[in-house]
């Protein structure tokens, strides 16, 4: 027979299950559509979506979101669950936002509107959420000699701490551009990309997305086509800042002249591409691909011919290490998806977002966790939504992760939730605490000592298992979504 040891079990051994206990219950999650009956939706399309400081900004063509008028932007505080205007909003006689992304702490804004909380801006400007107002970039964006009011911003992104900016436009403030231009914050000036030479492919002849890395090339991507002597790309190239000029990735887009790519992005040192198109360099691929800058080739997002997504990709996020795409398919790679769809690099394959939602997505964003879609649905999952979504984790025991105003989650059970639960990990209703020191009775080892939670080998008066404790709790509190 083995002697009994007269040495407790470590404190901090013991606290660590505590913490692994609340820990297995969120590896547990999984994700659904966050009801949204009872959330105040927009009376028009949303084009645009972006995470910025804790709350999501949304543009496009509405005027109210909930019984708020916002004219065309508005924010989003998951906490308070409330949408509030930016100053005035948008005004122009098209006023609609297509593009949002965050620069140099504020957030910008692209579309066809001329001003913004009555500021004449034409087609772009700057919200600074510390003093709540708009600003102008110069003067803005204007269309051709002929035509100076068609014009409109549909692509923003940075790099090098440089706002590039696409669409269809000819000039940017006083400089003559061709489509795609950039801010240099420093000098307080638009410059020129040189040797634009884009030409309409078909339908048009618009930049509709623009992607980049920090000391590296810059990808455009629309329904263009760029001519080079003899040779031409439909709807992808690149510009190179070193060489100041920009380069085919062959043809380009197959099915030109309805070809068109609408986003792009990074995930991994990947770009990834989603639009309309048949095929991409050699490669056929149905509306969205792969291009790998390493190797200089593109890839399928599925196997086989024609693999891919049908219809048409508008929006692309990447969320987990994963890729979403929205629009207005319903399949992705042979599996039904409506709208809405993930990509796993790691198994090569596409899965559905439950039920998705009924009609078309146009914009996405992720914030604390959660993916937000915008588009011109009406049902997400099944249930009622007003032109945006929210799919977010949810508990094993189908408790929401983030709180949705309803109470949040309550990994144990006891219908306290955890943000409030001073035990999370086992089921207190009644809280009981009797040496106040913030953890509850049932997961307390020293419930009269608001040193200790746990009896170390000289007793209770160890804080080492209070501490580790303490951040399990933490790590168990979510913020809202």
């Amino acid at each position: 027979m083995h002697a009994r040891s007269d040495k407790c079990i470590p404190s901090f051994v013991i606290s660590s299950l505590v913490f692994l206990a609340a820990v297995s219950r969120l590896s547990a999650a999984s994700y659904e559509w966050l009801p949204t009956a009872e959330l105040p939706g927009f009376d028009g399309p949303v084009y645009a979506m972006a995470a910025f400081n804790g709350r999501l900004y949304a543009g496009g063509g509405f005027t109210t979101a909930g019984t708020t008028v916002v004219n065309n932007i508005a924010c989003w505080d998951p906490l308070a669950q409330t949408w509030t205007a930016l100053g005035a909003g948008m005004g122009g006689d098209n006023p609609n936002v297509y593009a949002l992304t965050v620069f140099n702490g504020k957030l910008i804004a692209g579309g066809e509107f001329t001003t913004a909380g009555g500021t004449l801006v034409n087609r772009i400007a700057s919200w600074d959420p510390d003093t709540q107002g708009w600003s102008a970039f110069s003067s803005g964006m204007t269309g051709s000699f002929f035509a100076p009011d068609a014009a409109a911003v549909y692509a923003m992104t940075v790099r090098n701490g440089k706002l590039f900016v696409g669409g269809y436009f000819f000039n940017a403030g006083a400089t003559e551009v061709d489509r795609v231009t950039y801010w240099d914050p420093d000098t307080m000036s638009w410059f020129r990309l040189q040797d634009e030479q884009w030409a309409g492919a078909g339908s048009g002849d618009h930049v509709y997305a623009l992607a980049a890395v920090d000391d590296g090339l810059l990808y455009a991507g629309g329904d263009f086509l760029m001519p080079y002597g003899e040779s031409h790309s439909y709807g992808i190239v690149t510009w190179d800042p070193v060489l100041l000029d920009w380069s085919t990735f062959g043809a380009g887009l197959g099915g030109a002249g309805t070809s068109q790519i609408n986003a792009m992005l990074f995930l991994n040192g990947v770009l990834y591409a989603g639009g309309r198109f048949t095929s991409v360099g050699e490669v056929s691929a149905s509306n969205v691909a792969s291009f790998d800058p390493a190797t200089q080739t593109w890839s399928a997002l599925a196997a086989g011919i024609g693999a891919g997504m049908s219809e048409q990709v508008n929006a692309l996020a990447t969320m987990d290490g994963k890729l979403y795409a929205g629009g207005s398919f319903a399949v992705a790679g042979g599996t039904e998806a409506f709208r809405v769809a993930c990509w796993d690099p790691a198994t090569q394959s596409w899965s559905n977002l439950g039920a998705g939602v009924n009609d078309t997505v146009r914009a996405m964003a992720v914030l604390d966790g959660a993916l937000y879609v915008g588009g011109d649905f009406t049902y997400a999952g099944g249930g009622p939504a007003g032109r945006w979504a929210c799919w977010q984790a949810v508990e094993a025991g189908g408790d929401e992760t983030g709180d949705d105003g309803t109470g949040g989650s309550d990994a144990d059970g006891d219908g306290v939730a955890d943000d409030a639960d001073n035990c999370a990990a086992v089921s207190n209703a009644d809280q009981a605490d009797r040496d106040g020191d913030g953890v509850g009775d049932a997961c307390d080892g020293c419930p009269d000592d608001p040193n200790s939670v746990q009896p170390g080998p000289c007793g209770c008066g160890s804080g080492m298992a209070a501490t580790i404790v303490f951040f399990g709790l933490m790590l168990m509190h979510r913020r809202r979504v």
